[in-house]
């Protein structure tokens, strides 16, 4: 929720005989003012301002104001400060809060609270000379929804395609192992009468294999 903010404006009258001064506080702790000094002495608005913004008093408001009050004969002011206005009427200038279809009328130097929706006024006869208020906070407007950074939960592979997933893995380092090593060369060699044997052994398969074959062919 953002801080409250008052904002000082000036009416369309331009209050002869009397200077107005308008500032909207900008920074955190800065006043809010609508000042209302005697345009005779031509420095009393000069004088007012150093002592609204003299820094070696910043804490001391009240007593900043009380001075204010008496640099010229007739001097009026709104100052607001939070969700404070301290309020300063003359014999020429009355001020007034609005809130919704209520007029209360401050006749009395006094701080009063001010709400969202009020409206403190420095009034010169019927027309307003400056005001400060506190506009009613806006609803923001429901927009899209914000995009919501999500990550996906590790995955998990059922046991047969993992171990399908593992044969294969390991048959192919397998294989390539087998394919990067050298040509094996045996270190045994079988002896010549066992040679000779299985030679001999061969020799009479493929012979009896050969008569049988020639018994069993028709003759022409």
């Amino acid at each position: 929720m953002g801080t409250r903010r008052q904002i000082a404006e000036a009416g369309e009258h331009s209050a002869p005989g009397f200077r107005v001064h308008v500032e909207t506080g900008r920074g955190r702790g800065s006043l809010t003012t609508v000042l209302l000094v005697p345009a005779d002495p031509p420095d009393a608005l000069a004088k007012g301002l150093s002592l609204l913004h003299r820094p070696e008093d910043s804490l001391d408001l009240d007593s900043r104001l009380g001075r204010l009050a008496a640099v010229a004969d007739g001097t009026a002011f709104l100052v607001g400060l939070g969700d404070n206005v301290w309020v300063l009427p003359s014999e020429r200038f009355r001020i007034r809060r609005v809130r919704g279809d209520e007029v209360e009328a401050l006749d009395e130097p006094q701080v009063v609270t001010i709400r969202p929706g009020d409206r403190i006024e420095a009034v010169d006869g019927e027309e307003v000379v400056g005001a400060v208020s506190m506009p009613v906070e806006a609803t923001p407007a429901a927009g899209p929804p914000t995009p919501r950074r999500w990550s996906a939960p590790p995955r998990r592979v059922a046991a047969p395609v993992a171990a399908l997933a593992l044969v294969v893995v390991a048959g192919a380092f397998a294989l390539r192992a087998r394919e990067e090593l050298p040509a094996r060369e045996d270190a045994w060699v079988a002896p010549p009468a066992l040679e000779e044997r299985v030679v001999g052994l061969l020799t009479q398969v493929v012979g009896q294999d050969a008569g049988r074959a020639s018994i069993d062919e028709p003759s022409p």
